[in-house]
């Protein structure tokens, strides 16, 4: 049987026969429920310890239904899943009720009790959802202050219910179970693991008197020592970490301020708007790459899709905050990223669940971020010597001098002829493609032969 035991539940009726059955077989369904006779009782309940699901009649001498709605609702807002039953189940009935912010009714009497059942499964499922919601937000606005923290020092990031943050000094970290708050963890003894600055900048990390003990674990790997470089996850002690170096992070001074946004919870925004849950927004209010570093510094499994302003729409596929592989049309993996992260209007929205795409991106996230920014500066500083994407080319001649990627560029001109279809076709990134076209023309090792449309 389903396990309920987290979900609390209350049944508010005046007449005690239906209050009864309701919270007997709900009670068997695995729920906590509390009944209450009235409305002023369910209301005293509720601000006691507040319920997630209310079932409660409509009609009741007293506070009514719909009056316990409306301050259920003031005191909670959309934390309530709120139904409403009554002997009237008319379509004013149900007008009234959802206007509120009832999101079901029940009829009186109830024929079939395996509705009810139905019913409440389907509620905590809604339940459930927005929890983790609200565990996404809160972690992500705790990673985002994270980043942008006062120091630009690398440092691990514990994950759990709280999101801590350790930063790595001068003189090094050390982990054991002697250690002091956040680096505190389970290790034996006088085991205890060091993180240490090189002067490369990266971080080494080292298990002191562990013997032939590997407390460590870098990316699943068991590991006495290594070097992180940004963007590992840690296993030490059975705590959990992702290595964080500030260098890497593109934009991070804007990551908070965009989560904020993101999220409705800009500063100085009333109450009520610091509760909304969106995982949906446009691009031109939060940068995409911010968004990406979010979700992998998370650690996050699930869907990004996105739409640009042009129509055009990809997605992108995140595997324990990494991403494994992108579609955009006919193009996939890291050049579908590359391509995505040029659009700086459209919409995204994040589907968090399992993810079992095949893999077409092997590199680590946050490498290919940076080195897909820096492709896209690249890209915009060749301006209009781009050729456009319907001009049809043919290979006259081939350069002595040329690099395996250029010779794969002419292939594909060979092959296919126009500027799009090389450039989705080719498996070179697609600002080397462009310099080596713009090159191979300039130096007539290749010749226009029409613009396609004309």
């Amino acid at each position: 049987m389903p396990d309920y035991s987290d979900i609390r539940l209350m049944v508010v009726d005046d007449e005690s026969a239906l209050r009864n059955l309701l919270t007997e077989i709900l009670t068997d369904d695995g729920f906590k429920v509390r009944a209450a006779e009235s409305g002023e009782q369910a209301l005293e309940f509720f601000q006691q310890e507040p319920a997630d699901i209310i079932l409660s009649d409509m009609s009741m001498p007293g506070m009514s239904g719909i009056d316990l709605l409306k301050k259920v609702k003031e005191l909670r807002g959309d934390h309530v899943e709120f139904v409403i039953i009554t002997a009237n189940a008319t379509l004013d009935t149900a007008i009234l009720a959802t206007k509120y912010g009832a999101v079901d009714y029940l009829r009186k009497p109830v024929e079939d009790i395996t509705e009810i059942s139905r019913l409440a499964e389907r509620l905590s499922a809604r339940v459930r959802e927005r929890r983790e919601k609200e565990r996404v937000v809160s972690g992500l606005l705790d990673i985002a202050r994270a980043v942008v923290g006062p120091s630009a020092d690398p440092f691990l990031v514990r994950s759990g219910a709280v999101i801590e943050r350790l930063p790595i000094p001068e003189g090094g970290l050390v982990l054991s179970a002697n250690a002091q708050g956040a680096a505190k963890v389970s290790l034996s003894g006088d085991m205890a693991v060091k993180l240490t600055r090189v002067p490369s900048g990266d971080v080494t990390v080292t298990a002191v008197d562990s013997g032939d003990v590997k407390p460590v674990r870098i990316d699943g790997i068991p590991a006495k020592d290594g070097v992180l470089h940004g963007g590992e996850h840690l296993n030490i002690g059975g705590a959990d970490f992702r290595f964080v170096d500030p260098r890497r992070v593109p934009e991070s001074e804007k990551l908070l301020a965009e989560a904020r946004r993101l999220f409705g919870q800009d500063e100085g925004a009333p109450a009520k708007a610091q509760t909304t849950l969106r995982l949906a927004g446009r691009l031109d209010e939060v940068a995409l790459p911010n968004l990406i570093q979010m979700m992998n510094l998370l650690n996050k499994n699930g869907v990004l899709a996105l739409k640009g302003d042009a129509g055009a729409s990809g997605e992108m596929y995140v595997k324990d905050g990494e991403l494994i592989h992108a579609r955009l049309g006919p193009v996939e993996g890291r050049k579908a990223v590359q391509r995505m992260l040029a659009w700086s209007a459209g919409e995204f929205s994040f589907e968090q669940r399992a993810v079992d795409a095949r893999r077409t991106i092997e590199e680590r996230t946050d490498s290919l971020l940076l080195d897909s920014l820096r492709q896209l500066d690249e890209l915009r500083a060749l301006g209009k010597a781009v050729p456009p994407r319907t001009l049809r080319v043919a290979v006259v001649g081939r350069p002595p001098d040329t690099t395996s990627e250029e010779k794969e560029v002419l292939d594909a001109v060979t092959r296919y002829g126009s500027v799009g279809s090389i450039l989705d076709k080719c498996s070179v990134p697609d600002v080397d493609i462009l310099r080596a076209l713009i090159r191979f023309r300039k130096e007539g090792a290749i010749t226009v032969v029409a613009q396609m449309g004309s």
